[in-house]
C-alpha cells in the first residue's frame, strides 16, 4: 500500500502548492468574443461581471483574438459589462449561468461613444458549443414547480435521454433490482452525485437517484446531469454525473413556508389490492394514505455584500399502508392434504393417510409443520405460488415513516471585491422507518434508522483574471441501522415465504478533498484537480451468524420424490404421475408437510486468533478504502467557433481492507487456479492434484497483500470536439443558421467504475471468506427413511434418524488455516469467495451530436451515444466443476453429459441405452472410467441390478438425477463413484482418482470478478423550448440497445437479484444478451406553461384587484415517461445441471410472444396462456446456461401534472401565496413489472404471472407555499 498512497500524496502536495475546471466543485463559466458591426476582434476591451445580490464583481480584457472567460463561476444570475473606446457600453443583464454548464455570450459593439449604454436582456447560444458532453441543466424554478412524486430532487435524473427508470415503489426491493439508474448502458451503480462539489454518493450499495444528505426541492439552486462524454475534470465513476448546488442568501431576504398533503380521500386503489378485496367479498377500499410535509426556508445578509445564510427544514409524515404479498399454505396443506397436477391434465388429491401410507418411516404429515402451517393466514391471492399447496396471500402492511431534514449554508466574501470567498453547507437527517410486517398483526420486518449528516466548506481564489483555485472539503458520514425481527436459528421450507430478518448496523465517514486549478492563457483554458476520498466503514451484523437446516427433497438420495419411483412418489400408491413442469411444486410443500430436514447448514465465524462466535454473535468489521484521482486538460479554441478539449485523467482506488487486521486470505490466488484448470481440462488434466487452500492473515493491517492487487494503470483520456459552422450566405447559412446557432460535437473518453465498497456487502450476507465457514452434510445420503425430521422451526437436527451426525462441529479456527476437504467433516462447502485477479473495470464512452438552434428559442438535438465496457463485474464460480476433454475422443464432459441428458428428459429407460446405441459420447465414459469393474460388473445406482456396460451404468445414475446432473456428477466424482455389482468393492473415479471434477473442498465458490463485457448504442433527440413566453418544456426520445453477459450492480450476492450471474464460468458469453435494463424506445418529456391571462399576460394584461386574483398567475406543470417493455428469463426451477450452486436459466426451444392477458380473477399474466408458453422452454442439459432475457413484459409509463395558482399579497408583490394541485400517475395506469414474479419452467400453474406493479395507484397531493 506504501507506494501508491505516497505517490498520490506528493502530488496532492504539488496540486495544492498550485494556486480547474468546473464540473468537480459545483461551479460553472462564461466566456466570449467581442468583435463590431464587421466582425473585425476587438482586443483590449473590458469587460465586466457582476452579481448585484451578493455584491460580486470581476474584470478582465479580451485577448488580441478578442476573447473572454470567466471560470469557476457560482451558479447565479450575472450582468456582462462590456466597454471599448470608440463603442458604446453593453450591458447584458439576466445571464443566467447553469451548474456545469458552460455558456458562450458573444458582443457585437456599435460604434459611439462609451458614455452611450445599450442595456438588452442576455441570450447567448442555447446550444452546446464548448464540449461534447451529453445532459442538460435544470434551474431552481423547474426543480421548484415540476411534480416529482418522491420530492427527491435527484429523480429529475431520470428526465434525460439514455436513463432506465422502474418507478418509485416503495415495496420493489432495492438491494435485488439495480435495473433503475442504468444510463447509456452503464451499471446502475455508477452515477456519480455531488453536493457543492463533494461526495455524497451511497458508497456501500450505489443506490441510483441517490443523496445519502438530504437535498430538498427548497434547497437547491440547480442540478444539472452530464449522461455522456464529460471533460477529464469528471469521472469518480464511469455513468452520469449528477450535480447538486445548495441555494445560497443575498443581500435581500427570501424565504418559504410551505405544507403538502397527500389523503386517502384522494387516492386510487392498488390493482392486485382491489383484486383481493373483490375475490373476497370486500369493498373497493384503497390503502391508508396519510403524508404530511411541512417545512420553511430563508436566506439573506448576515452583513451586507459579505456574510449571507440560507436555511432549510423539512419535515416528512407518513402513515400509510403498502400492497405486500406472501406465499403461505393452503388451507389444505395445513390439513395435511396435498394436490398436484398430474400427467393426465388433472389435478390428484393425496390425504393424510395416503402420505402416511407412502412414508417409510411410519410418521405421515409432521405435527411440527402443520402447526407452523396453522400460523399463517388464508391465502387470497392465487397469481403468487404455484396455485394449489403454496398460495399466495396479499394484504394491506401499515407504514409509519418519520424524516425530519436540516439544511444551512454560510457564503462569506473575504475581500471586498470578491476575489477570495469562503463557504460552508451543512446537512443532516433524522429518518425513522418502523418498516412492514411480515403478516398482519405481526411487529415489522424491518426497524429502519438513518442520522446521516455531513458538511463542506470551500474556499475559491481568484488569483488573477485567468488563474483560479477552486478548493472544497467535504465530509459525510452515512449511518444506518437495520434492526431485524430474529434472534433465532431457523428451518428453511423453500418456496415458502417465513420472513425472519437479521440486523445490522455501519456508518460511512467519509472525507472528500477535492481541488480545482483553471488558467487561461491565449486561445487555451487549463484544467489541473485532485479528487480524494478516504472512507472507513465501521459495521455490526448478523446477516451470516446464524446456521440453519432445509427441507430439501433434493438432498435425498433419490434427488427428489415427484417421477422418481422413490417412497413418496404418487406412482407408489397407484396415484397418477405428476406432470413434469410440477416436479418442485410437488416437492417442496411434501417435504415441508413431513418436516424432513435433510440439509443442515453449520456456519462458523471466527476471530483474528482463531476462536469461534458463539451462534447469532453479530460480527463486527472495520473496512476502509482510499481513492486518488488526478487530471489535466486543455480547452483549446483553435478558432472562435471550434474548440478542441484534451485531457487525461488518473484513478487509484485502494482494495478495501480491515483496519484492525480481521482480514485473512486464500495463500495462492484462486483466481489464477481457475485459469489453470481452464488450460488444463483441455488436456485431460483433473483438479485432484490442486493444493489444499488454506487462509492465513492478509490486508495492511497485518503487514500482508490485500484483497486484490492495486491497479496501477488506471489512464482515462478524454478527447471533445465542439464546433459552430458560421456561413455567411446561401443555403448553408440557411441550414445552419448565423453566429453559434449549430454545434457539431464530436467525443471519445475512457472512464473507470468505481469499485470496492460494495463487495464488502457480501460478506455482511455470507460472511468474509476464510473467517466464516458453512458445513453442509453431504448431498445424496439422506434416504426419506433416515432423514430428521422436524421438532420446532428453531431446532436443527444435529443426527440423522439413525445418529449419524449431519450437523458438523466448527473446525479448528487458528491461522493458517486450512478448511476441511473430506465430506464427513464438513467439506464440498459452499462459499462466497474472492478473485484476488480483480482490475478496475473501464469502459469507453463515444458520441457524436448535431444540435441547432430554432426561432423562439427553440432547439433540437440528435445523438448517437455508444459505450464500451470492458473488465466489468460479473459473478463466476471459482470452485465451478471442470468440463474435462477427453484426449482420446476429444469430447468433453458437457458435451458427454449433455447426451445422457437429452436422453433421461425424454423417459428413456436404462435398458435402452448402451454403449452402441448413445453414439460417439459413448468414448468419452469407456475412456475416462478405464478399465472394466473388479467383479466384471457395474452396479445400477438408480434402478438395481448390474450391467458390465460403463455408459449403461453412467447413464443408470444420471437418470436418477434429471435434470440435476450436477449431484449425479458428485456422486461420481466424490461421493463414492460409480458402483460395483458387489456392493462390498469400492465404486469407481474418473481417471481412477477422487475429485477429478469438483474441489474437495468447495463444491461451489462465487465471487466477484472483473470478466464481463458489454454494448450500448444510441440514437437520442431532445427537443427543448428553453423559457419564455410563459412556456418552457423537453422532449427526450432515445432508441438504444444494452447488451451483456450481467447487468447486476456491486451489491448484488449470489443468492440475490435476478440471476445475472456466470452460471459456467468455463462459457460466460452464453449469457450475452440484452441488458436486464434494455429499452429499445424510452421517450420522457416535461414542461412548465404558464396560462395567457391576468397581469402582463397576452389577456387580460391589465387586469388588477379581484379579476387578477380570478384569472391571474395560473401555471401547469407536468411530466412524461413512457418506455417499452423489460425483458426477462424464465427461471430452470430448483434443478442444477451445470452449477452446483445456482440452477440458472430454461432454455428456449420454440418461440414464445409475450401478450399481457387478464385471467379469470383479475390475474394478470404475461401470457395467453401459461402452460402453454412454458411448454416452449425445457430444463438446461450440463454445459448450458440457459436464455436469457429472450422476451418481453410491460415497460414503464406514467403521466404526473400539476395545477398551480400564485396570488401576490397587496401589502409587497414581492410575496406571494401559491395553491398547488398534483397528480401523479393521472390516468391510473398499471404497468406490471416482469420481475415480480419470474417465470419457473417447474411451476406451469403460475407461469408467466405478475404479482408486482412498477406504477404505483393514482395519487394526489396538495400544496400551500408562501414565498418572499
Amino acid at each position: 500500500m506504501r507506494s501508491p498512497v505516497m505517490s498520490a500524496l506528493f502530488l496532492s502536495f504539488l496540486l495544492a502548492l498550485s494556486v480547474g475546471m468546473t464540473a468537480q466543485t459545483s461551479t460553472t463559466s462564461v466566456r466570449g468574443t467581442v468583435t463590431d458591426k464587421s466582425g473585425a476582434m476587438i482586443a483590449g476591451a473590458k469587460v465586466t461581471l457582476s452579481n448585484p445580490q451578493r455584491g460580486f464583481k470581476w474584470s478582465t480584457t479580451t485577448s488580441p483574438a478578442g476573447a473572454y472567460e470567466f471560470l469557476q463561476l457560482t451558479p447565479a444570475t450575472y450582468t456582462l459589462t462590456i466597454e471599448a473606446p470608440g463603442f458604446r457600453k453593453s450591458v447584458q443583464t439576466n445571464v443566467e449561468l447553469l451548474v456545469n454548464t458552460p455558456a458562450t455570450l458573444n458582443a457585437t459593439l456599435q460604434v459611439g461613444a462609451v458614455s452611450e449604454t445599450i442595456e438588452v436582456s442576455a441570450e447567448g447560444s442555447i446550444v452546446n458549443t464548448t464540449d461534447a458532453s451529453i445532459g442538460n441543466a435544470f434551474s431552481e424554478h423547474q426543480v421548484k414547480e415540476l411534480p416529482l412524486e418522491g420530492r427527491n430532487v435527484p429523480d429529475l435524473l431520470t428526465l434525460q435521454a439514455g436513463v432506465t427508470y422502474t418507478g418509485n415503489r416503495p415495496d420493489v426491493n432495492k438491494d435485488n433490482d439495480t435495473r433503475s439508474g442504468s444510463v447509456n448502458g452503464a451499471r446502475s451503480d455508477q452515477s456519480n452525485v455531488t453536493l457543492d462539489g463533494v461526495d455524497v454518493n451511497d458508497q456501500g450499495s450505489g443506490y441510483a437517484f441517490t443523496s445519502v444528505l438530504p437535498v430538498t426541492l427548497d434547497s437547491v439552486e440547480e442540478f444539472r446531469v452530464t449522461t455522456s462524454n464529460y471533460n477529464a475534470d469528471q469521472g469518480r465513476s464511469s455513468g452520469a454525473q449528477v450535480t447538486l448546488v445548495t441555494k445560497s442568501g443575498s443581500n435581500a431576504f427570501h424565504g418559504s413556508l410551505y405544507e403538502y398533503l397527500r389523503n386517502t380521500a384522494t387516492s386510487a386503489n392498488d390493482y392486485f389490492i382491489k383484486g383481493s378485496e373483490i375475490a373476497q367479498g370486500l369493498p373497493n377500499k384503497p390503502p391508508k394514505l396519510i403524508r404530511n410535509i411541512p417545512g420553511g426556508s430563508l436566506g439573506g445578509p448576515m452583513l451586507k455584500n459579505r456574510l449571507f445564510f440560507f436555511v432549510n427544514f423539512e419535515a416528512t409524515r407518513q402513515r400509510e399502508e403498502n400492497s405486500v404479498i406472501r406465499v403461505v399454505p393452503s388451507d389444505s396443506l395445513r390439513q395435511g392434504i396435498l394436490q398436484y397436477q398430474d400427467v393426465n391434465g388433472g389435478v390428484t388429491t393425496l390425504t393424510a393417510q395416503d402420505i402416511l401410507n407412502m412414508d417409510p418411516a411410519g410418521l405421515g404429515p409432521n405435527p411440527a409443520s402443520m402447526a407452523y402451517f396453522n400460523t399463517y393466514p388464508s391465502p387470497n391471492d392465487l397469481s403468487a405460488g404455484d396455485g394449489y399447496n403454496f398460495v399466495g396471500y396479499r394484504f394491506k402492511a401499515p407504514v409509519k415513516i418519520d424524516k425530519n431534514y436540516y439544511i444551512g449554508r454560510l457564503d462569506y466574501k473575504i475581500t471586498q471585491n470578491g476575489n477570495h470567498t469562503l463557504f460552508w453547507r451543512g446537512a443532516a437527517q433524522n429518518v425513522t422507518n418502523a418498516g412492514v410486517p411480515f403478516l398482519p398483526g405481526q411487529t415489522p420486518q424491518h426497524s429502519l434508522t438513518d442520522h446521516s449528516k455531513g458538511f463542506v466548506a470551500g474556499y475559491t481564489a481568484l488569483l488573477s483574471p485567468t488563474l483560479v483555485n477552486n478548493f472544497r472539503w467535504g465530509f459525510t458520514r452515512q449511518s444506518l441501522g437495520d434492526q431485524g425481527n430474529s434472534t433465532q436459528q431457523w428451518v428453511i421450507f423453500r418456496s415458502l415465504d417465513q420472513g425472519y430478518t437479521r440486523s445490522r448496523s455501519f456508518q460511512l465517514p467519509v472525507h472528500n478533498f477535492v481541488d480545482d486549478v483553471s488558467w487561461h492563457k491565449g486561445r487555451h483554458t487549463f484544467g489541473f484537480g485532485t479528487n480524494l476520498a478516504f472512507l472507513r466503514n465501521p459495521r455490526l451484523s448478523t446477516l451470516g451468524s446464524f446456521s440453519d437446516g432445509v427441507a430439501n427433497a433434493a438432498w435425498l438420495n433419490t434427488g427428489g420424490f415427484a417421477n422418481t419411483n422413490s417412497p413418496f412418489d404418487p406412482t407408489t400408491i397407484e396415484k397418477p404421475e405428476v406432470f413434469s413442469d410440477f416436479n418442485n411444486s410437488y416437492d417442496f410443500p411434501l417435504i415441508a408437510l413431513l418436516g424432513m430436514v435433510t440439509e443442515d447448514d453449520a456456519t462458523y465465524n471466527y476471530a483474528k486468533d482463531g476462536s469461534v462466535f458463539s451462534q447469532g454473535a453479530a460480527i463486527r468489521r472495520h473496512f476502509a478504502m482510499s481513492t486518488y484521482e488526478f487530471y489535466a486538460q486543455d480547452a483549446f479554441r483553435w478558432k472562435p467557433n471550434l474548440t478542441i478539449t484534451f485531457g487525461l485523467r488518473y484513478n487509484l482506488f485502494s482494495p478495501p481492507w480491515e483496519t484492525t487486521g480481521m482480514q485473512v486470505a486464500p495463500t495462492f490466488s484462486l483466481g489464477k487456479l481457475l485459469q489453470q484448470h481452464g488450460r488444463q481440462m483441455f488436456d485431460g488434466i483433473g483438479v485432484s492434484g490442486d493444493p489444499l487452500i488454506t487462509f492465513n492473515l492478509a490486508g495492511p493491517a497485518n503487514g500482508k497483500a490485500g484483497y486484490y492487487d492495486w491497479d496501477k494503470k488506471n489512464f482515462a483520456p478524454r478527447i471533445a470536439l465542439a464546433y459552430s459552422p458560421r456561413p455567411e450566405s446561401g443555403w448553408l447559412k440557411k441550414l445552419f443558421g448565423s453566429g453559434d446557432k449549430t454545434s457539431i460535437r464530436a467525443g471519445f473518453g475512457m472512464a473507470h467504475d468505481h469499485i470496492g465498497m460494495g463487495l464488502l456487502n457480501t460478506f455482511d450476507l455470507n460472511g468474509s471468506f476464510g473467517l466464516s465457514t458453512t458445513l453442509t452434510n453431504p448431498a445424496g445420503v439422506q434416504t426419506a427413511a433416515t432423514a430428521p425430521r422436524l421438532t420446532d422451526m428453531h431446532t436443527i437436527p444435529v443426527t440423522d434418524r439413525t445418529g449419524e451426525v449431519i450437523f458438523y462441529p466448527a473446525p479448528p479456527g487458528q491461522f493458517p488455516q486450512t478448511p476441511p476437504y473430506t465430506a464427513d467433516t464438513g467439506g464440498f462447502a459452499i462459499a462466497w469467495g474472492l478473485d484476488d485477479t480483480i482490475k478496475t473495470p473501464y469502459s469507453y464512452t463515444f458520441d457524436f451530436s448535431v444540435g441547432r438552434e430554432l426561432p423562439h428559442r427553440f432547439s433540437v438535438e440528435a445523438s448517437y451515444v455508444g459505450r464500451l465496457g470492458r473488465h466489468l463485474l460479473s459473478q463466476r464460480d471459482l470452485a465451478m466443476p471442470i468440463n474435462l476433454v477427453d484426449p482420446k475422443s476429444g469430447i468433453g464432459y458437457f458435451s458427454a453429459a449433455g447426451a445422457l441428458a437429452q436422453l433421461s428428459q425424454a423417459g428413456t429407460p436404462t435398458s435402452a441405452v448402451t454403449s452402441s446405441t448413445i453414439g460417439p459420447t459413448a468414448a468419452y465414459w469407456q475412456n475416462i472410467m478405464g478399465s472394466s469393474p473388479a467383479g466384471g460388473a457395474y452396479g445400477l445406482y438408480c434402478s438395481g441390478g448390474s450391467t458390465p456396460d460403463v455408459v449403461q451404468a453412467v447413464y443408470d445414475l444420471y437418470s436418477c438425477y434429471t435434470g440435476n446432473e450436477t449431484s449425479a456428477l458428485a456422486i461420481l466424482d466424490e461421493f463414492g463413484g460409480l458402483p460395483d455389482a458387489n456392493p462390498d468393492n469400492p465404486g469407481y473415479y474418473p481417471l481412477g482418482k477422487q475429485n477429478t471434477f469438483f474441489n474437495r473442498q468447495y463444491s461451489s465458490l462465487y465471487a466477484w470478478s472483473t470478466i464481463g463485457n458489454s454494448s450500448y448504442n444510441a440514437l437520442q433527440v431532445s427537443l427543448r423550448k428553453h423559457f419564455g413566453g410563459g412556456l418552457q418544456f423537453d422532449f427526450n426520445y432515445t432508441f438504444s440497445k444494452s447488451i451483456d453477459i450481467s447487468s447486476d450492480a456491486e451489491r448484488i450476492g449470489p443468492y440475490r437479484g435476478f440471476g445475472g450471474q456466470v452460471i459456467n464460468s468455463w462459457s460466460p458469453k452464453q449469457l450475452r444478451a440484452v441488458s436486464d435494463f434494455d429499452l429499445p424506445h424510452q421517450i420522457n418529456a416535461n414542461w412548465i406553461a404558464e396560462l395567457p391571462f391576468g397581469e402582463g399576460r397576452k389577456f387580460a394584461g391589465n387586469s388588477h384587484g379581484v379579476t387578477e386574483a380570478l384569472i391571474g398567475g395560473w401555471r401547469v406543470t407536468g411530466l412524461v415517461r413512457w418506455t417499452s417493455g423489460f425483458p426477462t428469463t424464465v427461471d430452470n426451477g430448483y434443478y442444477f445441471p451445470t452449477n452446483w450452486e445456482l440452477e440458472g436459466n430454461a432454455m428456449q426451444i420454440a418461440p414464445v410472444q409475450a401478450q399481457k392477458t387478464v385471467l379469470p380473477g383479475g390475474i394478470v399474466s404475461m401470457f395467453k396462456n401459461g402452460p402453454a408458453a412454458a411448454s416452449s422452454f425445457r430444463n438446461g442439459y450440463p454445459g448450458e446456461s440457459g436464455t436469457r432475457n429472450s422476451f418481453r413484459g410491460d415497460g414503464f409509463a406514467g403521466w404526473d401534472m400539476s395545477l398551480g395558482k400564485r396570488w401576490k399579497m397587496p401589502y409587497r408583490e414581492s410575496h406571494s401565496l401559491q395553491f398547488r394541485w398534483e397528480v401523479f400517475n393521472v390516468t391510473n395506469l398499471s404497468r406490471f413489472d416482469v420481475q415480480s414474479n419470474r417465470p419457473e419452467i417447474d411451476i406451469a400453474g403460475t407461469f408467466g404471472n405478475y404479482t408486482g406493479l412498477l406504477t404505483s395507484p393514482r395519487v394526489m397531493q396538495f400544496a400551500l407555499r408562501y414565498e418572499f
